[in-house]
């Protein structure tokens, strides 16, 4: 495999001493405050939507008229939406929604980017070919329409959202994957496993993946932000999950027409949307910052 090491930084150990690869993305990694306090926001997100029952008051579908369009207050801290229900309640299940989309997002189209990727940039020739050209298919194709299709033959479910989603979103990683593996499957070290008697799936496994996988690992935290993003625009336009699962974009988009006499049903599904892609953001630019050859060793 490839050296997984790096020169220590001026200061730190000594110019002779080396330093382990992950620790050195780990300690420049932790140097971004950024990252840092975006992970923060993460886990205090992932706590909110894992402990949703026992921190909430209310039924995140329990209707209550007589409370319809209430400003945030003591017994409602964000506020009530047009059917009374809590929007303290509904936020934090809707993170649950948010969380496990995308997580399930993220999964399914990494595993599929890897599998496709490797195999086409390892073995290259037909499969490439024809890999690469279906991706460029699929590449063309709108997103809203793939969604109304899979939504028109399955109806408005969560897996159906993740269906569509990871339909037409794993083409970006599978390319970048592609290039990673064609890049290190040309280095002397692999050569050398291949003349040592290793099997295909050893050397993919144990000497292509450590070291093709870095850009991925930088993906997915952007695939996270960007499957929360997508999820909640299907909502909006009244195409992602239906009623009454709480879910973000169907509260920013049940928000349109009380803008202004409760401006508190808009703002707070929408601020927890927009940090919430942000710190998936800045935590993919720590990740791609730290891991960049680059900066290996540099403070």
């Amino acid at each position: 495999m490839a050296a997984t090491v790096t020169p220590a930084a001026v200061g730190d150990a000594g110019l002779g001493d080396l330093i382990p690869f992950w620790t050195d993305v780990r300690r420049r990694f932790l140097r971004n405050k950024l990252a840092v306090g975006s992970v923060v926001y993460v886990v205090l997100l992932s706590l909110i939507a894992i402990l949703a029952p026992l921190i909430t008051f209310y039924g995140p579908k329990k209707i209550n008229p007589a409370a319809s369009l209430g400003k945030p207050s003591r017994a409602h801290w964000m506020g009530t939406d047009l059917l009374g229900r809590d929007v303290w309640t509904r936020l934090a299940f809707g993170a649950r929604i948010s969380l496990s989309v995308a997580l399930a997002v993220v999964v399914v189209s990494t595993v599929l980017s890897l599998l496709v990727g490797a195999l086409a940039g390892y073995f290259g020739g037909w499969w490439d070919t024809i890999t690469m050209r279906t991706a460029d298919v699929f590449s063309t194709l709108p997103y809203i329409v793939v969604v109304l299709f899979f939504i028109s033959v399955f109806g408005r479910k969560v897996w159906v959202i993740v269906l569509a989603i990871v339909a037409l979103g794993w083409m970006g990683s599978a390319r970048l994957f592609r290039a990673g593996v064609l890049q290190v499957k040309s280095q002397e070290y692999i050569e050398a496993a291949r003349a040592s008697g290793c099997s295909t799936l050893r050397i993919l496994t144990r000497h292509v993946l450590p070291n093709a996988i870095q850009p991925i690992i930088v993906s997915v935290a952007f695939g996270i932000g960007s499957a929360i993003l997508l999820e909640s625009v299907f909502g909006f336009l009244g195409v992602g999950i239906a009623e009454p699962t709480p879910a973000w974009g169907l509260m920013v988009g049940d928000a349109r027409d009380h803008l202004f006499d409760a401006p508190h049903l808009f703002f707070f599904p929408a601020g927890a949307l927009v940090l919430t892609v942000l710190a998936f953001t800045f935590i993919g630019d720590g990740l791609r910052d730290a891991l960049d050859p680059k900066l290996r060793g540099a403070k």
